[in-house]
């Protein structure tokens, strides 16, 4: 439903309608900062990690406890070279890893642009 919340359906469906080649996959992503369980999807030559939260409160407070440039927990060391691209959206908080920068910003653009709103 278009209700200006993301949902597994609207994630994928904005991918595509961007463009973009989107394959999940099997493994569930973890996170240690982040308290809700996400899913991993292929989408161009990148991996996509997306985290969708029912709870707004503990969206709040897990962006509040994350270095959001390096994407660790706030006074963690970094734990790669090149970190995620992080984009924030509505109850959504997606993680890309992308072979180039072109690509991390046409997903950025698709998610960051928002969920399907409802219409009048």
């Amino acid at each position: 439903p278009a209700d200006g919340r993301w949902r597994v359906c609207s994630v994928v469906d904005r991918l595509e309608d961007a463009g973009l080649v989107v394959r999940a996959e099997d493994e569930p992503a973890r996170r240690e900062f982040l308290a809700v369980e996400g899913r991993r999807y292929r989408v161009a030559r990148g991996a996509l990690e997306v985290y969708l939260y029912d709870d707004p409160q503990a969206l709040a407070r897990d962006v509040a406890g994350m270095d959001t440039v390096r994407v660790t927990r706030q006074g963690a060391a970094p734990g790669g070279l090149t970190p995620p691209t992080f984009i924030r959206s509505a109850n959504l908080i997606a993680l890309y890893e992308a072979t180039s920068t072109a690509q991390a910003e046409r997903v950025a653009l698709a998610l960051g642009a928002g969920p399907p709103q409802p219409t009048p």
